[in-house]
């Protein structure tokens, strides 16, 4: 949608102006005000100030409806604007897209505490992260490729990230038995991972800056999700017992 409003320079919002302060009809004007209103004139005025507000005013009920016909782009409450870091997900279901981010969400948090209860009875720990990596190629893939099936995607993504995130914290203790060198291990990785992953936001933006489209910041994920696939391959059972672990000299007598 935010894609659509850069390129027609127009946006056709629904919206019920009987609810001050919220949204209403100024007396003297007879123009939009209000609360909800001020706020989304900012955003897309933040977004490219050439886009032109088109006010569809309707009763309440007709708002949702009106949104699945496509006979407006976006309506209100302003929180049916996905603005935040998902707002290239699901073009196609802008009224839900806080639906689905909540399940995806939702199945992480269940899938973080579930799998370190059977991480070490069920396969190797390669095995786990493949499995998980793998799932996050399929769902972000879906998610370009066939966005109408997003409840599925969230799953999915929900399930491998969920996943990931616990068995790499397992690593350091995988790889190594001394508690000073499993404290080493675990403050490199944790140093490494978070560097990275806060420049994720500034090189994600900058990419969808200069493509014009947060698809491409999608696809930059999904190149991201093949490397994990591709690092987990590396991960052998011989390589993780060889790990960190030194050999024990017995003491001279």
């Amino acid at each position: 949608m935010i894609d659509k409003w850069l390129r027609t320079k127009k946006a056709v919002l629904g919206w019920e102006f009987g609810s001050p302060p919220m949204q209403f009809k100024d007396p003297a004007t007879q123009k939009p005000a209000g609360y909800t209103v001020e706020l989304v004139t900012q955003m897309l005025k933040d977004l490219d100030p050439g886009i032109e507000i088109e006010w569809a005013e309707m009763p309440f009920g007709q708002l949702v409806p009106a949104l699945a016909a496509g006979k407006v782009d976006m309506i209100e409450p302003v929180t049916n604007l996905p603005i935040r870091a998902l707002r290239g997900w699901l073009l196609e279901m802008p009224a839900h897209y806080a639906s689905v981010l909540a399940l995806m969400n939702g199945v992480g948090l269940i899938t973080t505490l579930s799998v370190p209860l059977v991480a070490d009875r069920f396969g190797s720990r390669r095995s786990q992260l493949l499995v998980s990596a793998l799932a996050a190629v399929v769902g972000l893939l879906g998610v370009l490729l066939a966005p109408e099936a997003g409840v599925l995607w969230s799953v999915v993504l929900g399930l491998s990230l969920g996943a990931v995130f616990p068995l790499v914290l397992t690593l350091p203790i995988d790889v190594a038995d001394r508690p000073a060198d499993v404290g080493a291990v675990a403050a490199l990785m944790l140093l490494g991972g978070y560097v990275l992953s806060s420049t994720a936001p500034v090189v994600l933006g900058a990419i969808r800056d200069v493509s014009g489209s947060f698809v491409a910041s999608f696809w930059a994920m999904t190149v991201l999700a093949v490397g994990l696939t591709a690092a987990t391959l590396l991960l052998t059972p011989k390589r993780v017992r060889r790990g960190v672990r030194r050999e024990v000299v017995p003491p001279i007598a």
